[in-house]
């Protein structure tokens, strides 16, 4: 459920942030949906946005999900998260929490995320999630959106985020048409090639997940290379499924 289009970051990949805010159901009309949902089986629910956190009553919706005994998951950049909401939030059972970080370093994080001082509000957040939840924390994944800017990030990434307690990183290469963000071939070849074999050793000293589409997100061979040096990075996902 997208809760809100709404986002205080103006990241360089995204329109969410811009000025863009169509109208949004009310708290009340959500946790009542919610409860529909529960009573008709519904056994999980994923949240995001926009910034889930943008919306001040976005604990109460979580909650309610919760206490119907829905599974409860969410994607958020957690600038926002104050230690009252962390409290507040993990006050429920939370099972996941997806958040971004898109450099190993305040400098080419922000770069891409587009706001000062938003890499250390996210460390901030992912410490209140270790700090105040109660009983089992919930699983914290970590995307990373692989631009030409900061693709060479992954290895120090992969220490950082294992060192607050993520059980993994995500590689997610940029989708988007403008050519500057996405990486060509010759820059992905320098990631097939000096990159990726120390980014697989990392992710085993750690257990994250290993495989081609965590190691190698861009392809190996080159109809891969081809598809990603323009945008495609599905690598016929989508033909076969």
């Amino acid at each position: 459920i997208k809760l809100t289009a709404r986002c205080n970051l103006k990241c360089v990949m995204c329109r969410y942030g811009r000025g863009w805010a169509p109208p949004e159901l009310p708290g009340e009309r959500f946790i009542r949906v919610l409860k529909e949902m529960a009573e008709l089986g519904c056994r999980k629910v994923h949240f995001s946005g926009g910034e889930v956190l943008a919306r001040k009553d976005f604990e109460a919706i979580a909650g309610a999900a919760a206490e119907a005994g829905i599974k409860v998951t969410l994607t958020s950049n957690l600038t926002l998260l104050t230690k009252e909401r962390a409290k507040s939030l993990l006050s429920h059972r939370i099972s996941s929490i997806s958040t971004s970080l898109d450099g190993a370093s305040p400098k080419v994080h922000e770069s891409v995320r587009g706001v000062p001082g938003s890499f250390k509000k996210t460390l901030r957040g992912i410490e209140y999630i270790a700090r105040y939840a109660k009983k089992r924390p919930p699983k914290l994944r970590v995307n990373f959106v692989m631009l030409r800017q900061n693709f060479r990030d992954y290895p120090a990434l992969i220490r950082l985020v294992a060192e607050r307690g993520a059980i993994d990183l995500v590689p997610m290469p940029v989708d988007s048409k403008r050519s500057e963000l996405r990486l060509s071939k010759r820059l992905i070849r320098e990631y097939n090639s000096e990159i990726a074999p120390e980014v697989e050793e990392l992710r085993r000293q750690h257990g994250f997940p290993l495989g081609n589409d965590y190691v190698y997100p861009f392809g190996r061979d080159k109809s891969g290379l081809d598809a990603s040096a323009a945008g495609d990075y599905a690598l016929s996902y989508y033909k076969q499924h």
